[in-house]
């Protein structure tokens, strides 16, 4: 894939404009970042500064359109990572899909029975993650370590018997838990596979600006990163249907969580 590196911006004012629209696409609305960056002339540009600095595997693209490039730079502007993601989802996607299986099937062949279009498809896969804009950069970007989250879960259940944090593994576990020491909570995880990270409550970890941040744009405080990142689905399928994109929307808000609605897909 061709990097980042390899397209400079050519002078100040293309610099200015493209740190003004990446301020821009920090704003967690879709919409409203889409409004503005048109009506400071900064979409038009962009959209070509990406077409141009991703152009080797834009290429492999057969279906891109002028919309799904505008998609893809504003969730560029957002987060350079993510859309190498996506781009790299969409590779492996179709890779797989289109290699020939047992009894010389194809999965791409498959999904007209789900009136899905390969298409389609791969859209999905292009665009699943533009959902994520509407989260904040420092919940996707969060770089907490797993043995320290470890030791807030910890201190969590058994110092402060906090009362959101034990509820959301009763929850989880379908059980009523009565843990009293370390070792009987890493047996519960263990038990039903579950990480730290789906419990902390962000309100233990963010600093009181990212919390304020969080409040505003309607996140409770006692969901924990996973709980706040996995709304992205959610968003992803607000923002494809509303660009009329209805089975790619349908097919994004559920990457995650695909339970088939009655066929084998």
């Amino acid at each position: 894939m061709t990097s980042p590196e390899s397209f400079p911006l050519k002078n100040s004012h293309e610099l200015e404009n493209n740190l003004r629209a990446k301020e821009i696409a920090k704003e967690g609305n879709y919409q409203k970042i889409e409004s503005e960056l048109i009506e400071e002339n900064l979409l038009t540009s962009e959209t070509e500064r990406v077409r141009n600095k991703y152009k080797e595997v834009l290429s492999t693209v057969e279906f891109l359109t002028e919309q799904d490039l505008k998609i893809l730079t504003i969730l560029e502007l957002y987060d350079e990572e993510l859309v190498l993601h996506s781009l790299e989802t969409y590779r492996i996607a179709k890779e797989k899909s289109e290699r020939v299986l047992a009894f010389n099937i194809k999965l791409v062949d498959l999904f007209a029975n789900e009136g899905v279009t390969p298409e389609q498809f791969f859209r999905a896969c292009l665009l699943h993650d533009i959902g994520k804009i509407e989260i904040p950069n420092f919940i996707i970007n969060n770089a907490i370590h797993n043995h320290e989250m470890e030791l807030l879960l910890r201190n969590l259940v058994l110092d402060e018997k906090d009362a959101p944090t034990l509820l959301k593994l009763n929850e989880r576990t379908g059980e009523n838990l009565d843990i009293n020491d370390e070792s009987e909570l890493s047996e519960i995880l263990n038990k039903y596979n579950l990480r730290s990270v789906h419990f902390v409550p962000v309100r233990s970890i963010l600093n009181e600006k990212e919390k304020e941040t969080l409040i505003k744009q309607g996140f409770d405080l006692n969901q924990s990163l996973m709980d706040i990142i996995r709304t992205h689905e959610e968003h992803s399928q607000a923002i494809l249907e509303k660009e009329g994109l209805i089975i790619e929307s349908e097919l994004a808000g559920s990457h995650h969580n695909y339970h088939g609605k009655g066929s084998p897909y």
